[in-house]
């Protein structure tokens, strides 16, 4: 059972529609979605079956509790080091040529801070045939200017990933704008992200 999340006015929010409309085609057309880690708890993953295993694109839609719940009470890892830890697992299940596409709220401000390492390049590590540098360069913008702990947590995670964040990189969006409005303040929570082989193509 998938459970929408009512927004700050009522209606279901974005991610949930996109959520139960992947649910629906992963059950309508199985050729082409098949839902993986049914048990993996406040996430759904899809994957395209019409690819050979190592080169697989998976989507996720994730909700990572705000960095103060009691969720994380008496807890040593946090939504974002969870996350961290099923990013890796699906390299390891579908190979480091898999590419990525995440979408939820993830209670993470990142302000303009960069997603990526500038000038990556292998030069000065020990094994650099084992690393595969990141050219990925375009900066982005956005209204949010706060960043907070999830924040530099996620930028980091990108990193490792090959992630880049959408919000603020296409011409319809620049600056992001906020994703999450109400009386107490707005903010930039919610985000697409991509691997670097498929920034191209949003």
């Amino acid at each position: 059972m998938i459970v929408l999340h009512a927004s700050q006015r009522g209606y279901p929010r974005l991610v949930d529609i996109l959520v139960v409309l992947l649910f629906v085609l992963s059950h309508t057309f199985p050729l082409f979605f098949s839902r993986i880690y049914e048990n993996w708890e406040h996430c759904v993953f899809f994957k395209s079956i019409n690819t050979v295993q190592n080169n697989a694109t998976i989507l996720g839609f994730v909700y990572i509790h705000p960095e103060r719940s009691t969720i994380y009470a008496g807890a040593d890892e946090n939504g974002i080091d969870i996350l961290e830890k099923k990013l890796s697992q699906i390299h390891y299940d579908f190979g480091d040529s898999s590419k990525l596409i995440l979408s939820g709220d993830f209670n993470a401000r990142t302000a303009n801070k960069e997603d990526f390492i500038h000038d990556d390049n292998a030069n000065y590590l020990p094994l650099p045939e084992y690393y595969t540098p990141d050219s990925f360069c375009l900066s982005r913008s956005t209204c949010d200017t706060i960043v907070n702990s999830f924040g530099y947590d996620l930028l980091e995670l990108c990193k490792i990933f090959g992630l880049h964040i959408v919000n603020g990189r296409l011409s319809s969006d620049i600056p992001s704008n906020f994703t999450f409005v109400s009386h107490s303040g707005t903010s930039v929570v919610d985000y697409f992200l991509v691997s670097s082989e498929l920034s191209h193509t949003v």
